[in-house]
């Protein structure tokens, strides 16, 4: 029908009759065989059970599709609800895509889009998913994200090994300083397997500035502790003042701490019986 028409339908003695040829209707369609050729749609389009497309669809108007939830089925994992988009794979060839293009019209780029959305088939029976995004750069399409079928997320990392691993460096907020080991905050790449990165964390020392005469066991009558200080006066080795703060083993902590008034002797901090500091024999703030 190539005028228009209120309703059509086509009977033939086998059943309803396939279209083969374009279809052009401005009033209402009811098909229950195949169109082949395209279908172009003035209007809104309403699916009601199912919409199979073996050619090219053009919609100028939005397209609704209501199903019954009560009567959907259910396959192989997923609901057969909304828009499926289903690659028939039957060749069970590994990295299958499953595409939707977004595409700005009126240039060059329409036929292959600006934004790329990719399901990917992977695994040994083909059933793993993992999601890509692709965007558009002066004609070539670069994956921007990739969500892998084990959860891990990449950006610009095909194959991450983590639940986030990042090809590159990471800005904190509106931070302009490359990120460093010296600057507290930041992200940056570790140059070994059991490179420590300091971080600010929590106070695990209770009463560390000596505001009291608290929480510290002191084991010479020569360690005392008054205004804000630890004063210690002929104190011998191995007699010290302590306290058990909660720390795990196989963590990596960090200690500080002030020496003032100096006269003589040595300080530093214990972890257990080990040194955790170098011995300091001067005032300043060790670390």
């Amino acid at each position: 029908a190539t005028g228009q028409a209120e309703n059509i339908t086509v009977f033939e003695e086998n059943g309803i009759h396939d279209f083969h040829g374009d279809v052009e209707i401005e009033g209402n369609l009811a098909v229950s065989g195949q169109v082949d050729g395209d279908l172009t749609i003035a209007d809104d389009l309403t699916v009601v059970d199912q919409l199979t497309v073996g050619g090219v669809t053009t919609l100028n108007d939005p397209l609704t599709v209501n199903v019954d939830l009560a009567t959907a089925y259910t396959t192989t994992g997923y609901n057969d609800i909304g828009i499926v988009l289903d690659n028939k794979n039957n060749d069970n060839v590994t990295g299958m895509y499953s595409t939707i293009v977004l595409a700005a019209s009126g240039w060059e780029g329409t036929s292959t889009g600006v934004v790329q959305l990719n399901a990917i088939q992977e695994g040994s029976n083909r059933s793993d998913g993992t999601f890509t995004i692709k965007v558009r750069d002066d004609g070539t399409h670069y994956e921007a994200f990739r969500i892998k079928y084990n959860g891990n997320v990449g950006i610009g990392i095909t194959d991450p090994q983590s639940k986030l691993q990042v090809a590159g460096g990471i800005q904190m907020a509106d931070d302009t300083d490359t990120a460093s080991a010296d600057k507290v905050g930041t992200m940056r790449y570790r140059t070994a397997t059991d490179e420590a990165v300091p971080v600010t964390g929590i106070d695990l020392v209770t009463n560390g500035d000596f505001a009291t005469d608290t929480d510290w066991t002191k084991q010479n009558s020569g360690s005392t502790i008054s205004g804000g200080k630890l004063n210690q006066a002929s104190v011998p080795n191995g007699q010290n003042v302590y306290q058990t703060p909660p720390l795990t083993v196989g963590l990596i902590y960090s200690a500080t701490f002030t020496i003032s008034n100096y006269t003589a002797g040595s300080v530093r901090v214990l972890i257990g019986s080990t040194g955790a500091t170098a011995t300091k024999s001067s005032n300043g703030t060790f670390t």
